[in-house]
């Protein structure tokens, strides 16, 4: 209580788990700010959700996923995995050096940045001047290298082509 005209400290910043503390709601006094009293005042606590940014660096190859702001005790949701020409993805780290392994089902606590670690493909190219050709172009292709989508086309296209011949025959018959 105080007097109209009194000069009053406003208390400290309170602390709340998993938020932190604005300002005083009603006139956005900061905590410990003077208030010279004008009449009756209520201050009330204005929190704001305690968030954290999860970063990722690519290490120099390929794109970087977007960043992620995470609630605070909530996890980072694990990005596709980015490419790189020459290159296999190894996962993401906590440092620069790759040495440990980030676990996605861990609670983020603060702002992080993951590392992507990269392994350099094999050329497959022969040493020693052998003119005999590496394994990686003399290898049999095999498979089929036609997209699904093609294939469903054909199909689709195919059944469609047989569905009009019967209704064809069918004409003729009647």
């Amino acid at each position: 209580k105080a007097n109209v005209g009194d000069t009053i400290k406003l208390p400290g910043a309170p602390t709340k788990e998993g938020f932190t503390f604005k300002f005083w709601k009603g006139s956005e006094y900061a905590a410990g700010a003077e208030y010279k009293v004008e009449g009756d005042h209520a201050f009330t606590a204005e929190w704001e959700e305690n968030k954290f940014t999860v970063k990722f660096d690519v290490n120099g190859h390929g794109t970087a996923p977007a960043s992620q702001i995470v609630k605070e005790g909530m996890k980072a949701i694990k990005p596709n995995d980015p490419t790189e020409s020459g290159y296999t993805f190894g996962g993401w780290y906590k440092e620069k050096e790759c040495t440990n392994a980030f676990d996605f089902n861990t609670a983020i606590t603060e702002d992080i940045t993951l590392y992507a670690k990269w392994t350099k493909k094999d050329s497959g190219s022969s040493s020693g001047g052998s003119s005999t050709p590496s394994a990686a172009t003399t290898a049999v292709k095999t498979g089929d290298d036609t997209p699904i989508s093609t294939w469903l086309l054909i199909l689709g296209a195919s059944a469609l082509v047989i569905a009009g011949i019967l209704v064809i025959r069918k004409r003729r018959k009647i």
